[in-house]
Formats: structure tokens, C-alpha cells, sequence
């Protein structure tokens, strides 16, 4: 467990709540509420000037930019190839997951105490007891002594539920992956720079950086906005050639 913290910790300061978005089961099902729900943020109140700073503000990576689908046949026939690839793929993520999982699981239960200390009263088994000043992990090898069956029962039902929870554990994982690449490999017909309605978590930081929006709320000049819709428009142009 502490391991896993710190590796989110670490993650996060990198990636924008991490277990929130990939790991947490009530995550994955508020993101499908997100998706069919009918009303969802939009940035621009009336047209997009493509200045992408919403997408730069936003911390969560949520904002997709304009996508139209290419002309010609070719590129529909690589995305489906791709597509169906990746349906085929998601099965194999699933039993890699869960083959981790399970192969994990046991090292993961000796952290529990109850099974760390079977596995003490199995390996002191034919050597005799200590006498003395004894440390607390020689009292509590004398007590598990005292009833060695209760004890390894005991551990042998915590290794099983974590064998169960480290399958269901490492399928998960293998089903967020393969359903992220899946995600990223469906190709929308946006115009402008929207949220995505799975990802958002509307913190509203994108409003706050759209100089649209800035106008529409009297916070800024339209001069402003109509000045940084050249440079976008120029930095375009100036892209292209």
C-alpha cells in the first residue's frame, strides 16, 4: 500500500489525479454518466479563435482539438484496421492484467501480518523455542505456536482473497488501458477545441483562460480578442507555409 501512494504521488505531479481517472472504479462509472449525460461544458460562448489556451490550462488533459475526417478511403480503412486490432487487443490486456495480478498477489499478501507470521511459524517449524528475553516477533511466533492450525488457516484465506483481488485488480487495469487506446483511436468530427465529456471534471480553469469567454463576461475588451484572433490566425498561416 505504501508503495502504491508513493507511486501515485510521483504520478501525480505529472499526471492530473491519476487514480481518480484511470483507477477508480466510481471514476469509470461517473465518466460513463459524463458521456450520455445531455448537458455538457462547452468553452466558447459563440465561436472558437483556436488560441489553444484552454488546452494549455487545462490540468487534466480533457480538452480534444478540432479533428475532421480525412479525405479519400485509405486513412477510414487504416483507423477501422487499427480499431479492430485494438477489439482484439483488449482481451489480451485483460488476462496479461490479471496473469500480473495473480502473479503478484502472493508477495503483496506477506505484507499482511497474519501471513508474515505463518510464514515464520512454517519455516520454525523442528527447531525449538527460544527461552529469554525474547524481541515481539519471538512473542508472537510463541503465541502462533500455541495454535498453529487457527494460523494457517487464517492465512491461507487472506492469500486467497488477495489471489482474487489482484486478478480483478490487474483486469481492470488492462481494461482501462485497452479502453483508453480505444478512445484514442475513434476519430470525432469536432470543429472546435471541446472537453471531452468523459475526462472533464469541469473545474471551470478553461473559462477562465478563454478570452471568448473573457468578452462575453465583460472582463476583457474585444479589441483584445480580435488582436489575439490575428496572431492565431497568422501563426496558422505562417504554419502551413
Amino acid at each position: 500500500m505504501v508503495l502504491s501512494g508513493v507511486a501515485l504521488l510521483v504520478l501525480g505531479m505529472f499526471v492530473g489525479r491519476p487514480y481518480c481517472r484511470f483507477l477508480c472504479p466510481y471514476g469509470a462509472l461517473l465518466k460513463l454518466g459524463a458521456i450520455v449525460a445531455k448537458w455538457r461544458v462547452r468553452v466558447t460562448p459563440d465561436y472558437c479563435t483556436q488560441c489553444r489556451l484552454c488546452e494549455a490550462s487545462c490540468p487534466f488533459g480533457a480538452m480534444r482539438e478540432p479533428q475532421t475526417s480525412p479525405a479519400g478511403t485509405q486513412p477510414l480503412v487504416q483507423d477501422r484496421r487499427r480499431l479492430a486490432l485494438l477489439l482484439v487487443l483488449v482481451p489480451v490486456l485483460l488476462a496479461g492484467g490479471a496473469w500480473l495480478g495473480l502473479r503478484f498477489s502472493a508477495p503483496a499478501s506477506r505484507l499482511h501480518p497474519t501471513v508474515s507470521l505463518a510464514d515464520q511459524l512454517v519455516r520454525a517449524q523442528g527447531t525449538p523455542p527460544k527461552f529469554g528475553a525474547l524481541s515481539p516477533d519471538d512473542l508472537a511466533l510463541a503465541r502462533a505456536r500455541q495454535t498453529p492450525k487457527q494460523i494457517l488457516t487464517e492465512a491461507a484465506a487472506i492469500q486467497r482473497r488477495f489471489v482474487i483481488g489482484g486478478v480483478i485488480f490487474g483486469a481492470w487495469v488492462g481494461l482501462v488501458i485497452g479502453a483508453k487506446l480505444i478512445s484514442l483511436s475513434v476519430r470525432r468530427q469536432r470543429t472546435d477545441f471541446e472537453p471531452d465529456r468523459g475526462d472533464c471534471v469541469e473545474c471551470a480553469r478553461c473559462f477562465e483562460y478563454c478570452p471568448n469567454e473573457l468578452v462575453r463576461r465583460g472582463l476583457m475588451p474585444a479589441a483584445v480578442r480580435v488582436s489575439t484572433e490575428v496572431a492565431n490566425r497568422s501563426l496558422q498561416v505562417s504554419g502551413r507555409s
